[in-house]
């Protein structure tokens, strides 16, 4: 059913075969009333893609004019790729004021072009801390080349028409060099700008790119408009004659986010053991174990409740907080005594890498520091310390000796608490007695030994 025509362009009532299309694809809630629909677009807990188109604006009035601009580009670029696109796409624009009058801006893509809701909602929940596999896996899969040839028609059009601010896109995704476990350079597939200041991935929860339009998407093969009111004087059109768009479908609907609450309001404990791996700025690797019985409150950490479905746990009396799932948090009615409650905290935190493996299973993080690090990095750091000792190892009990000797002592006391734990403490002992250079070298090089075989 033709519903009108605005510029040679003929607006078409949704399908039922349209609709049943998305509803069987689309992973989030979606509802209608009396022919207007209601789409879910994200949740706080999880994650959609976001691409910054600019640096940012100095005043409103032209970041919103960057707004118009850009927006515009979305259902000619869709309609340049419809037909190698499959499923559900859904693209819009978004508009975040970072500081002051500094105004980030960018598009946002819910690629649902699988073939099942399951396989779709898989490509909205990636954790920003176990992305090793989908960084190694995103340069083959269909649906990642179908976003990268969505942007390419994104910046042609961009470019055809004179409308600037697209060279920031990163469309050609390169590879991101960071150092290897044993510090030898290696690279694996960039999901970000280079260097964005405050998130260098693409992937972001909704709660956290700020105010969203979505106009338009694909569904199957077609291009859909999701305006409820479709104004004559918009300069979409313009552009659509331009690009000699002649049919699109109508589905009026309000989109909304679903600002799951965690239910916790004051304080909290934990309830079981977790252990999870996340990525600092710096795309380093860091490990939390999570203990029952730690007391405390969430805190906000930028992205907490919600960048990567985990929240940031503040103990009492502790000194960094532990990233955890929401589903291990109970609220508590009080705290009790908090020097007791701290000194408890403490004693759990202390041994947290021991209980997990006592009371979960093996795993191969050891504690140095109250830092946890693999056993492979702590070994090779262990190597390193013993090999600095050896140099400097020409007098007995010298002062400096005592200083490098330290290193090695701190890598074998983690090691004892690890599966080797009886190798390592043997071989801590035997530092700790040695009386002479002559005795404290054999027992440097038994170390080295010993690291180099395992």
């Amino acid at each position: 059913m033709v519903l009108t025509t605005m510029r040679k362009v003929t607006i078409n009532k949704i399908t039922d075969n349209i609709i049943n299309k998305f509803k069987s694809l689309y992973p989030f809630n979606i509802s209608e009333n009396d022919g207007q629909y209601k789409i879910e677009v994200g949740r706080n807990n999880r994650e959609i893609w976001a691409f910054p188109l600019v640096g940012g604006s100095e005043y409103i009035d032209l970041a919103i004019h960057s707004l118009e601009e850009h927006r515009k580009v979305i259902p000619a670029a869709l309609n340049r790729c419809a037909q190698k696109i499959d499923g559900i796409f859904l693209v819009g624009y978004y508009i975040k004021r970072n500081k002051n009058d500094d105004f980030e801006h960018g598009l946002i893509i819910i690629p649902a072009n699988r073939d099942s809701k399951q396989a779709n909602s898989e490509l909205l929940t990636n954790y920003c801390f176990e992305r090793e596999d989908l960084y190694k896996r995103m340069m083959t899969e269909s649906y990642f080349h179908q976003i990268q040839l969505f942007l390419q028609s994104y910046c042609s059009i961009c470019k055809k028409y004179w409308i600037q601010d697209t060279k920031l896109i990163n469309t050609s995704f390169v590879e991101r060099p960071f150092e290897g476990i044993n510090n030898e350079p290696v690279s694996q597939a960039a999901t970000s700008t280079w260097k964005t200041e405050v998130y260098q991935d693409f992937m972001r929860p909704l709660s956290m790119i700020g105010d969203t339009y979505i106009d338009f998407m694909l569904c199957d093969h077609n291009l859909v408009s999701l305006q409820t009111e479709i104004e004559e004087d918009d300069s979409i059109w313009d552009l659509f004659e331009e690009e000699g768009i002649k049919n699109i479908y109508n589905m009026p609907s309000s989109l909304f986010s679903n600002n799951e609450d965690i239910g916790i309001k004051d304080w909290c404990e934990t309830t079981s053991y977790e252990l999870s791996m996340r990525k600092d700025f710096d795309y380093k690797t860091l490990y939390d174990i999570s203990v029952p019985g730690l007391k405390g409150n969430i805190i906000n950490q930028g992205y907490s409740i919600g960048w990567c479905g985990k929240v940031a746990f503040m103990g009492i009396s502790l000194d960094k907080p532990l990233y955890v799932s929401p589903t291990l948090l109970r609220e508590i009615s009080e705290i009790g005594d908090f020097e007791q409650v701290g000194n408890d905290n403490k004693a759990l935190w202390r041994n947290r890498d021991i209980d997990y493996r006592k009371h979960f299973g093996v795993h191969n993080l050891v504690k140095v520091s109250d830092i946890l690090i693999t056993e492979e990095e702590a070994r090779r750091k262990l190597l390193e310390a013993c090999k600095t000792a050896l140099q400097s190892c020409k007098k007995p009990l010298k002062e400096i000796q005592k200083g490098l000797n330290k290193y090695v002592i701190r890598y074998l006391k983690a090691l004892s608490r690890s599966l080797e734990e009886k190798k390592a403490s043997e071989l801590l002992n035997q530092l700790n007695l040695a009386q002479i250079c002559a005795d404290e070298q054999e027992v440097l090089y038994k170390i080295i030994d010993w690291t180099g075989e395992n």
